[in-house]
């Protein structure tokens, strides 16, 4: 258990390697202060152990200002570096893990080399004692401390303390899902082995733990598995059936991708005695999602529903049957909303289009509930007469029929060929006959009522005066009416009058569906009682597939697991909370991972002999000798180390790297090492030997290959060696050479690889190697070679004289053409006053047919007065970077209202609109990479797509269909694919099919960018932009992108998405990073 950290930086120290112990006594006392111990409570201290004399000095002197105090035993230290040597960046993560281990096996083990502890370090006057042997722990609270200090000045330190004892965990019976992820095929049936095993001896009652435990750390994968489990035992069966059986394997496997649902909500007709009791007796978050209804329906309804559906009661009434449904149907989206479930659209038959409007916010449940009760009632008290009658026919084939029959009318357009016909009893009964008689097959309906017809009139006015009382609101996700047979738009709300008509009017379920299925979504999912409208749609879409968590009276409850699961398998990240009762969310020890190792990627260098003879191991770590080092050669090994690293990479690589990062960005934990590599000393100096090891030697430290470098590359401008590097290439040279004695002077701006050759030659008294080609002359490797010119006068003025440059001077002489022939220019005119629809020209008013002042707001009196207060109160600059200088509260309020604007969780404001497209294009894709862009996009799209380095292609105008072909055809020959669309193209005045191009996106696993300059404050009812006007999820599109100088009247760009992708603009995009906004 950690008990109490801190962190602090050393501050001026006597150089980057210098460690300051005035610091490092300071971090751990506020350690131990935070965590409410004294010195003398801590056993011991894991110490960031540098293992050079400095180091250890200053680590020693510091753990002993605080130690060195009464004790009955001094408290005992060690490093794990001399186990594992120094493993950098988790050299402060490893040392935590044995102190862990430590206080939970109740066992200190000893330090290696401990036995001959460095008699300067004083320890034992420090209070400190270098453990020899194991140290055993006593019962009780027992403490210790980690250290690790960063090569930057970072100082860190942690106080552990033994756990308490904790009681087992209980057990909790029931199951879930039981998930796996890989990042492979192969990866995934691996494991399903090894959690088989992990399974099988686990207590029975733990399943729905390790379930849940699964659930958190093996879900992640691209490559997942989900397998719903109720039985311990049938579960290992199982797993272990998968490995073999590839039939069953690929049906619990899936590859993760995008996932979109379009919801069905089922109509009249799916009730039936005890509906939804096996889910309910299964599922806890289902439980309460009904009692939440049912607590509100029982004011409108009289009694509860829920006691009515689970009591075995007769549901066929209309009063109740409405209801009933209702509520199964809104508990069901509630269950798969807690469950992280949300969909793309909805759609509702008949009476399922209100738990369809309730999910996407047109009316509170107090008022869903109180109109389904009353339309339920008032159908209730209709006569009885009416009839329904299911026909396979298209609705042109019955029309004739209807034409004399003022008391019948279609119902439901459910499908291309299946129609609902509803009305009077007689009239149904002649157009049946006739109907068979034309060999078309009819079946009557078993209902109460002729709904959906002329016989529904005598209630429509009373239901309407309760629709009346209701405050109805825009959908906040896509509705697809059946209502209309179509996505609604803004202009036709689902108001009071558009339920009163829903009385009457045909049920165009086949035709709303179909609109929906265009959008593109990965699954449908049918919300109700039972299995009614997934029938349908496979009959007119035989490809789709429909999840059902509730599909009948032989439900088993476990249905809805098993919908998560497939949901996870195809991408879906659920939250898997909702699934499991808190006694089932108790962590369970699971197996790790099972790597792959059939490709291994060590890098494996030939064995360097060494000057010395190696000691023989010890069969004991307390006489094994410690390895021979001097004081002065600390910043040789630490040197040796960064540049070794470098060169690792560059062979990894197999060809020349750019040149190593300096010395302050290296990273914090890099390790001084022991010793430096030891290089054979070159036993006859030759032309050829040295030229060999000076290229080597630069290759090692600059990370370049050596058959990539030319004789002619200076040292400090091209190859990029700073004063580190330098010192690190005359000790490695000093190794090769041990007579060679190197001068500063060597090492001048302009000295190059073929200079300090020809010294170190002339030194050592080589002869001077013969002419020849560098190697990596024509290889293009390095620096493109520029010929020499034999003198200054021979360079062209065009080259370095600005005025000359072609491209100026093409410009001027069309400047100069358009003013002889008696041509104004038309550019650049002084605008003497506010840009809107008109504009101040030489004094004179004129029409602007330019200005992209949308809504007046430029110029406007609230405007200006704000924009003054502002001057005001912040001054007219930042003067810096934010990320530097810190931000206005004006930034953080500006960008708020952007999001809020356009519906996304955040928003980030750049300098201005065009750099945002250029230099955020720029950020996120790159080589391997594709942009593709409308036809007709803006230079910005087009600057950003040449700067990122990525493939760019453009597709017809507005033409989805043939990005569609695009992509279909090049998608998998690269990584990322960014689509970039504009709000409105200006030029053209037209817009986009959004959701058409978000179908699109989605197939392909695209990214979506949409440049909002003219649409922003121009469509959707708010100014919200084209998102609104279609309104469509923001979050299906990644990036929202605009200017602020047109619409919005101010100045700068801004870019709106998810947190996660404003973060890491604000940190990394340079029109953020380094630009003063």
């Amino acid at each position: 258990m950690i008990k109490g950290s801190a962190v602090n930086s050393d501050g001026r120290s006597n150089g980057i390697t210098a460690p300051n112990r005035w610091a490092q006594q300071k971090v751990v006392g506020e350690a131990y202060r935070r965590a409410g111990v004294r010195p003398e409570q801590v056993t011991f201290v894991e110490a960031h152990g540098t293992g050079t004399v400095l180091g250890d000095m200053i680590e020693a002197k510091a753990l002993g200002h605080l130690h060195a105090v009464p004790r009955p035993q001094p408290c005992a230290i060690g490093s794990i570096k001399g186990n594992l040597g120094h493993t950098e960046g988790a050299a402060g993560v490893a040392g935590l893990i044995k102190a862990a281990l430590s206080l939970h096996r109740r066992m200190v083990p000893p330090s290696r080399y401990a036995a001959q502890e460095n008699p300067r370090l004083r320890l034992a006057d420090h209070g400190l004692h270098l453990l020899t042997e194991a140290l055993p722990l006593p019962e009780g609270a027992v403490y210790g401390g980690v250290s690790s200090f960063g090569i930057g000045g970072t100082n860190a330190h942690l106080v552990l303390g033994s756990a308490p004892e904790r009681a087992p965990a209980s057990e909790c019976p029931g199951g879930g899902v039981l998930t796996i992820s890989s990042a492979s095929r192969d990866g995934l049936r691996h494991n399903v082995t090894r959690i088989a095993d992990d399974l099988a001896g686990l207590p029975e009652g733990r399943l729905a733990q390790m379930c849940w435990s699964s659930n958190k750390v093996k879900s992640s994968g691209r490559h997942r598995l989900a397998l719903p489990v109720r039985d311990r035992d049938q579960a290992v069966s199982d797993l272990r059936e998968l490995v073999t059986d590839d039939g069953r394997f690929a049906a619990a496997a899936g590859l993760a991708g995008g996932v979109s649902t379009g919801w069905l909500f089922t109509g009249q007709g799916s009730q039936y005695r005890g509906m939804s009791g096996a889910l309910h007796a299964e599922s806890g978050s289902y439980r309460r999602a009904l009692a939440e209804v049912d607590e509100r329906m029982a004011v409108h309804l009289g009694r509860s529903i829920r006691d009515l559906m689970l009591g075995g009661e007769d549901l066929d009434r209309t009063e109740y049957a409405q209801p009933a449904i209702f509520a199964v149907q809104y508990a069901l989206a509630r269950t798969l909303t807690d469950s992280g479930v949300e969909p793309s659209w909805v759609t509702g038959h008949s009476i399922g289009e209100y738990a369809a409007a309730t999910l996407a916010g047109v009316f509170g449940l107090d008022d869903a509930c109180r109109l389904v009760v009353a339309r339920g009632r008032l159908m209730q008290q209709l006569p009885a007469g009416g009839a329904m009658l299911a026909v396979r026919a298209a609705a042109t084939e019955v029309t004739d029929l209807l034409a004399d029959e003022p008391m019948a009318a279609v119902a439901a357009v459910n499908g291309p060929r299946e129609l609902v016909l509803s009305g009077a009893a007689e009239t149904l009964a002649r157009i049946a006959e006739e109907l068979t008689a034309r060999s078309v097959s009819v079946r009557t309906l078993s209902v109460s009522h002729a709904f959906h017809s002329p016989l529904m009139e005598p209630m429509v006015a009373a239901f309407g005066a309760v629709a009346a009382e209701c405050t109805f609101e825009p959908p906040r996700i896509p509705v697809y009416s059946t209502l209309r047979g179509g996505l609604l738009g803004l202009g036709d709300p689902m108001d009071a009058d558009y339920w009163t008509e829903h009385i009457r009017g045909t049920v165009r379920f086949g035709d709303a569906v179909a609109a929906g299925l265009e959008s593109g979504p990965t699954h449908l999912i049918e919300l109700g009682p039972r299995r009614v409208l997934a029938p349908m749609v496979a009959r007119a879409n035989p490809e789709l597939s429909c999840l059902v968590p509730c599909p009948g009276p032989a439900a088993t409850g476990h249905e809805l697991t098993e919908v998560i699961a497939a949901l996870h398998r195809d991408g879906h990240n659920p939250h898997w909370d909702a699934l499991y009762e808190p006694a089932q969310r108790v962590r369970t020890a699971l197996g790790g991972y099972d790597f792959d190792t059939t490709h291994r990627y060590w890098t494996h260098g030939a064995s360097t002999p060494s000057t010395k003879t190696a000691a023989p191991e010890q069969e004991s770590p307390n006489d094994a000798p410690i390895p021979a080092r001097t004081e002065d050669t600390t910043m040789d090994n630490l040197i040796s180390l960064f540049r070794e690293q470098t060169a690792l990479l560059a062979a990894a690589r197999s060809g020349p790297a750019a040149a190593g990062a300096g010395p302050d960005t290296v990273t914090a934990a890099a390790a001084i090492r022991p010793q430096a590599t030891a290089v054979p000393p070159v036993r006859e100096v030759t032309a050829d030997t040295v030229t060999a090891a000076v290229r080597a030697e630069i290759a090692r430290i600059a990370g370049y290959s050596a058959d990539s470098l030319r004789s002619s590359q200076t040292m400090s401008g091209e190859l990029g060696f700073d004063s580190i590097m330098v010192a690190d290439l005359v000790s490695g040279l000093a190794r090769r050479f041990p007579e060679l004695t190197a001068e500063p002077a060597w090492f001048s701006p302009t000295s190059t690889i073929g200079d300090l050759v020809a010294l170190v030659s002339a030194q050592l008294g080589a002869a001077p190697a013969p002419t020849a080609p560098d190697r990596a002359a024509d290889t293009g490797s390095a620096a493109p070679v520029v010929p020499p010119i034999a003198a200054t006068d021979e360079i062209a003025a065009e080259t370095y004289l600005i005025e000359q440059f072609p491209e100026v001077r093409e410009i001027a002489e069309r400047l100069a053409l358009g003013e002889a022939n008696g041509l104004s220019n038309p550019y650049f005119l002084v605008n003497d006053g506010i840009t809107r629809d008109t504009s101040i020209i030489d004094g004179q008013e004129v029409l602007n047919f330019s200005s992209y002042n949308y809504l007046g707001m430029s110029g406007h009196p609230r405007v200006v007065s704000a924009v003054q207060d502002a001057v005001a109160q912040y001054g007219s600059s930042c003067s810096a970077s934010r990320l530097i200088s810190g931000e206005k509260p004006l930034h953080g309020q500006l960008e708020a209202e952007l999001a809020g604007l356009l519906g996304t969780e955040d928003a980030i404001a750049l300098v201005s609109g065009h750099a945002t497209n250029v230099t955020v294009i720029g950020h996120l894709v790159g080589e391997g990479d594709l942009v593709i862009h409308d036809s007709l996009a803006h230079d910005s799209i087009l600057q950003g797509c040449k700067l990122s380095g990525a493939t760019r292609r453009s597709f017809p105008h507005n033409d989805h269909a043939a990005l569609d072909a695009i992509l279909t055809e090049i998608r998998p020959r690269f990584r990322r694919v960014l689509i970039l669309i504009e709000g409105v193209y200006s030029q053209d005045g037209d817009i986009p099919d959004l959701p058409a191009v978000i179908a699109v996106k989605r197939k392909h696993h695209a990214l979506l960018m949409i440049d909002e300059a003219h649409s922003i404050g121009v469509l959707g009812a708010t100014g919200g932009g084209i998102g609104e006007h279609f309104a469509v999820d923001r979050a299906d599109v990644e990036l929202w992108s605009g200017t602020m100088s047109k619409a919005l009247a101010g100045c700068g760009g801004y870019v709106a998405g998810s947190r996660a992708l404003i973060q890491y603009l604000k940190y990394t995009t340079p029109g953020s990073s380094t630009a003063s906004a």
